[in-house]
């Protein structure tokens, strides 16, 4: 479970970046927050410096942990919707017509 709640500042933010991968610092919003809960990462040139790291371009992409936290945040998903909507109204419908069929109101 992610410990972040964002911002809704942020969560436009990263709907934006959504399929695009190369996003420039000054566009992202608390950049260093979203990349401190590993929603976003660095992307790098092919370049290496003189101590063999890679340099980076100065944008952004999406990370696989933002798709996770995306995953893990959405409340209402096709489980919530039949543990929680469409079981307890097909409970509730079987036990009415239980209950009609033994009382001899039906």
């Amino acid at each position: 479970m992610y410990p972040c709640t964002l911002l809704p500042k942020e969560r436009r933010t990263l709907k934006k970046l959504r399929g695009r991968t190369c996003v420039p610092e000054n566009e992202i919003y608390h950049c260093a927050e979203l990349l401190k809960y590993h929603l976003i990462e660095q992307n790098f040139s092919p370049d290496q410096d003189c101590y063999g790291n890679f340099i980076s371009d100065s944008t952004y992409k999406l990370s696989d942990g933002y798709w996770r936290y995306l995953e893990e945040t959405k409340w209402f998903t096709t489980e919530f919707v039949f543990t929680h909507i469409i079981i307890p109204i097909a409970l509730a419908f079987l036990t009415t017509i239980l209950t009609l069929l033994t009382t001899g109101l039906i």
